[in-house]
């Protein structure tokens, strides 16, 4: 995996606050943060008739 570490795609299309800024050592630490949320519905799904089952 490699991270885009900015806001822009292409450092031309970048405003002043949209790319990260990368040390001379050229190492950057970065984490990410993945969150989510699953939403049940009120009333349970019908099951499929399967005569075969």
């Amino acid at each position: 995996m490699e991270p885009m570490l900015g806001r822009v795609f292409d450092l031309a299309d970048a405003g002043p606050d949209d790319a990260a800024r990368v040390p001379a050592s050229g190492e950057v630490h970065w984490r990410l943060t993945l969150a989510g949320a699953c939403r049940r519905p009120s009333t349970p799904a019908q099951k499929e008739h399967r005569p075969w089952t």
